[in-house]
């Protein structure tokens, strides 16, 4: 039974389980970075990128 268990992990879990969690997390990232502002319709990325630029 341990045997087969451990070919089905080998099997369908291809990846780390680390990997998996920062896979989620850079996805977070991505996706609150091109959210848009409700005041200024700007993406969250360009409101950083204006805010550097400019101080």
């Amino acid at each position: 039974m341990e045997h087969l268990n451990l070919l089905f992990c080998q099997q369908f879990l291809i990846v780390k389980t680390m990997d998996i969690f920062l896979q989620g997390m850079t996805n977070q990232l991505l996706y609150s970075l091109t959210c848009r502002d409700r005041e200024t319709s700007k993406q969250v990325f360009q409101l950083l990128l204006d805010e550097a630029f400019y101080h």
